[in-house]
This record gives C-alpha cells, structure tokens and sequence, in this order.
C-alpha cells in the first residue's frame, strides 16, 4: 500500500489517517509511505496492505530527518519531524524466528568481561536475572548443599532505541568476577545490568547499577560440618550462613560463618576467632564485592568468601583443618521498594545513600519481583521453577512488542 500526502501527485493516493507530527511552512503535507514485508530468508516486497500478524519487528526509515515509530496499539505507524517537501518513508515487516507470541528474547550467559546490549527498538522491555551460587568444587572437597543459591529478580522498563546498557553475569567458578568473594570456596558472582562500561570492579561502572541478582556464599569443607542455613544471595538482605562446626570436640557452633549483606552494608565476617589461620587478614562485604580472609603468613585466600550483589557477603572463618560458609549478597531493583539507591555524588570513599529506591539516572522498573536463593523462583527459561539458581548466573531481557 502506497500513502501519498498532496504534491506527490503522480502516486495513486489510497488512504490518508493521522499519521503526521510536525508541519512545512506554508505549504501542504508531503509525504509518501511505502510498506514492505520480508520473510525469514531475507526476501522482501511490496505490501498493498498493513501485515494484520503480530509476529513481526518493524523497522521505519525516512528521508529529510524524519523519524517514524509503530504505535502497536493502533497498529498504525507515526510520522515525527516532517519538515521538508518529498519525504519518503518505508515501514519495513520483518520477519524473526525468535518471536513468541509477540516476545523477542535476549539471553546472556556467564563470560569474564561486561556484555553490551543496545536496545533495538523503543518499547517495553522485561529484564530477568540470576546471581550466581557459591563454587562447587570439582575436587569434591565442599559439603554437598553448603554452598548458597543465587537470587532473582525481574522488571519492565520503558526504554528507548540506542540505549547502551551493560550486562555482567556472574560465576560460581574459581574466579573472582563480579563481586564473587575469593576463597577455598569461592562465593558466587553477581549478575547486574549497568549504564556504564568497566572493569566489574570499577566504581562508577558499579555505581550505575539499576539491576543486581545477588550472589550465594562459598560453601563449607565436607569434613566437620554440617548445614544449618546456607549463604544463600537474597533480596533486600544476604541470607546469614549457618554452618555448624564440631572439630575435635572443641567446637559445635555457627559462629564461624559469613553473614549476608544489607541495602546500605556488606556482610560481616564469622565471628569466631579463626584457629587455623590466627594471623588471617579480613576483608568485609563491600559495594558490589563478597568479602574474603587471607591468611598473611603465605599470603592464600582462606575459608570460603561472601557472595556478590549490590552489597557482597561476608566470608567464613577457618576452624581447624575444616571450613565454614559465605553469606550472600544483597539485590537491588530501581524502583523497588525497600531498597536504597545511592545518590549520583557517592565516590568510591563516600557513599551516600539517598534512603529512597529509584536509582538517580531515572531508569525506574515498574511490576517488579526480587526472590532470594533459598526461595522458589522461575528457571532460565521460564518453563519451570526451581528452589535458588545452582551454577552461573544468567540474564535475559525480553521485548514486549504489545
């Protein structure tokens, strides 16, 4: 189908509706708008009618700086910016394999570096992540069900074509990415979604997080202990780990596991005096990182480190020959109620928090739900649940075409 707009004489002139957002001085609308549709295989032609299926994305191209847009709503495209004689747009029906029921997914898995992600169309978009669960070691040396599950969390968010953002997904491997506390027992890696570019651990990269599926705390040694409460990555707050120790008969109790982190701190380390290395260094959960002990006489990570998040867990003491359990990050969501974003001035040695939960660049999610590790929560692919996410973590976001 063909729309001509007045001095485009010489084109048959089929329908005319209000399309058109702008005005040439003194003269008439001058516009002409061909549809196109193209299969699968890259095949296009001429539309004499507007494609009634729903299961296309839908691209506009204009001359003369015009721009157009799809109102999905009336199924009818807008025209912006018409400012100039003979502008010529084409509205282009593509067909995409990966639509289902009107949905385009995006999905991201675990590698050791940011994953950019620029926004195709301007909609509505549905973004989902998973932090990471503390390492499994393949040395079989963790007690099976000690280490803590990843989180998730969701939102639809309004955004506009072009938009950069930023996906780090964690890993519960035995590597430090995105927050995972360093450890015998590594804890597992938070998955966020940034406005701006890094090294995971730079500060303002971390600053401009909108979205953080926090991660599990590293597991216990499977010899002297036993599970009360895993570290498991949580909502608003980490989940404490509770690993009862008994070694020699001298001990029987939690204290020596990290404690999970809150929306405006890091969790704290175990409590109980480490036997094994008296000499250990020990660092806290910090902004966007799981805390750790090293051990200073030969300078080794020791016991299991706090999972990643908005806030990271605390790490496990060392008792004995044996070892405790990680706490679990903290999540965050703009928009989401309960958490406290931080004010756009904080810098790496002053954080200021705003005691609010929208995030200061005003990207605000809307429908939003945020579940921790210990928690049943939907699977990677939606077609099930599953209690806490166990391994890597993972992203997807999904646009809504109506």
């Amino acid at each position: 189908m063909i729309i001509v707009y007045r001095s485009f004489a010489f084109f048959e002139e089929k329908l005319e509706f209000d399309i058109i957002k702008g005005q040439i001085p003194n003269q008439n609308y001058d516009l002409m708008l061909t549809f196109q549709t193209e299969d699968e295989n890259g095949n296009r032609k001429i539309s004499e009618t507007i494609p009634e299926e729903k299961d296309y994305i839908i691209d506009i191209t204009c001359n003369n700086d015009a721009t157009g847009t799809w109102n999905y709503e009336d199924w009818a495209p807008i025209i912006q910016n018409l400012t100039k004689t003979r502008t010529k747009c084409n509205v282009l029906f593509r067909k995409n394999s990966s639509l289902v029921d009107g949905k385009i997914v995006y999905s991201f898995n675990h590698v050791a570096s940011e994953q950019e992600f620029i926004v195709p169309y301007d909609g509505l978009y549905l973004l989902e992540l998973w932090g990471a669960s503390g390492h499994v070691r393949s040395d079989g040396k963790i007690l099976q069900n000690s280490f803590g599950r990843g989180a998730y969390v969701r939102g639809y968010i309004n955004l506009i074509k072009d938009t950069h953002l930023y996906f780090y997904v964690g890993t519960s491997n035995w590597i430090q990415f995105n927050g995972s506390g360093p450890g015998e027992a590594f804890g597992g890696g938070a998955t966020d979604v940034r406005l701006v570019n890094g090294n995971w651990n730079n500060f303002e990269s971390l600053k401009s997080r909108i979205m953080v599926a926090a991660g599990g705390g590293g597991g216990s040694f499977k010899t002297n202990t036993s599970v009360v409460t895993r570290g498991d990555g949580g909502g608003l707050t980490g989940i404490n780990s509770k690993i009862a120790v008994t070694y020699d008969n001298l001990y029987n109790n939690t204290n020596y596991s990290g404690y999970g982190a809150s929306q405006t701190a890091g969790g704290g380390p175990g409590t109980a005096r480490s036997t094994y290395d008296p000499k250990q260094a020990s660092m806290t959960g910090t902004f966007g990182a799981g805390g750790y002990g090293k051990n200073i006489k030969d300078n080794t990570y020791t016991s299991s480190g706090g999972g990643g998040g908005y806030y990271g867990g605390g790490h496990g003491v060392h008792p004995g020959s044996s070892w405790s359990g990680g706490g679990g990050g903290s999540s965050f969501i703009s928009g989401y109620p309960g958490c406290n974003a931080i004010a756009e001035n904080s810098t790496s040695s002053k954080i200021v928090h705003t005691g609010q939960p929208n995030h200061y660049s005003g990207y605000v999610f809307h429908d939003t739900k945020m579940i921790s590790g210990n928690l049943s929560m939907p699977n990677h692919d939606g077609t099930g649940n599953m209690t806490g996410n166990t391994g890597n973590g993972f992203a997807k976001i999904t646009y809504i075409l109506y």
